[in-house]
């Protein structure tokens, strides 16, 4: 003959086990990514400011071309960013950021390009 008994108990440890995987599902969604911040139409060129002067021209008119909507609007609006202002202009976290620099320059900007890439990348 076999004999049945309920455990009071096994409702009570079901649901804890229930409320434990939900609290670990809950809490571990996300990549833990930070938000980029500035408007998406926005391009930060962190550039030499000398190089800038000349540069300047050819990367508006590249960038800032005018679509022609019944509202006229540029694809991005450049603006100039400063290696040095990195951290507290918060520029690494940008949605668009351009690194204009050759990889030989011998200023902060041709500095930071490196450290971005691989050593194997030669000049």
């Amino acid at each position: 003959m076999i004999v049945v008994t309920r455990d009071r108990n096994h409702p009570k440890l079901t649901r804890v086990c229930l409320l434990v995987v939900t609290a670990f599902s809950v809490l571990g969604c996300g990549d833990g990514k930070p938000e980029s911040v500035g408007p998406a139409q926005e391009l930060v060129v962190l550039a030499d400011p000398e190089e800038w002067v000349l540069l300047e021209p050819h990367v508006r008119d590249i960038f800032e071309k005018v679509l022609r909507t019944p509202q006229v609007e540029k694809i991005y609006s450049v603006r100039h960013g400063r290696v040095e202002d990195i951290k507290a202009s918060k520029h690494l976290r940008r949605k668009n950021l351009m690194v204009l620099s050759t990889i030989d320059a011998e200023n902060s900007v041709g500095e930071f390009l490196r450290t971005l890439l691989s050593p194997n990348v030669a000049a």
